[in-house]
């Protein structure tokens, strides 16, 4: 592709990178708005405080978004790890077998996110699948899996983990 292609590419991609950038950016806008506008105000008429958020820190809401933040960097670094790796060994070594993988990975993509957490909710819930055989083969069993950190990082690693393997594309020779 020439440099004149590219230029034509870029120019006919900006009336749809413009909606789409209104489409994310205004309703962001819209929230920082009335964020900082008096309590039970849904008006941009008033004079701006920042009430709610002293309230946040007041509260102690900042703890939900520090761990919620500090979840999802774990959960970024995993799956760096995990998927870096094996987009590479797709492009570079699994030369052969590239499409079984991308076809193993994608398929998950064709179950819906909460169909695929709620098997795992059955899993580990209380009674549910693990300590159920617990309790059956011990006698004993335990509160259950769920709803600890480590439990939701990993539903969070897989969730994202079909979407960010996808493959490099191959260098051009």
């Amino acid at each position: 592709m020439n440099r004149r292609e590219a230029r034509l590419g870029t120019f006919a991609s900006l009336p749809i990178s413009a909606l789409l950038m209104i489409a994310f950016i205004a309703p962001l806008l819209a929230v920082a708005a009335f964020s900082i506008m008096p309590p039970k105000v849904f008006s941009l008429a008033y004079t701006p405080d920042f009430s709610a958020y002293a309230e946040f820190v007041r509260e102690g809401y900042w703890k939900s978004l520090a761990w919620s933040l500090g979840m999802a960097a774990v959960a970024t670094g995993l799956l760096l790890v995990i998927c870096w790796p094996l987009a590479y060994a797709m492009v570079r070594i699994f030369r052969r077998f590239t499409l079984v993988i991308t076809v193993a990975v994608v398929m998950t993509l064709f179950v819906s996110e909460n169909i695929r957490l709620f098997g795992w909710v059955i899993t580990l819930m209380k009674g549910g699948l693990i300590e159920g055989y617990l309790r059956a083969w011990t006698g004993s069993g335990f509160e259950g899996l769920l709803y600890n950190v480590p439990v939701i990082i990993f539903g969070l690693v897989y969730i994202y983990l079909p979407s960010c393997s996808f493959r490099w594309p191959r260098e051009s020779p």
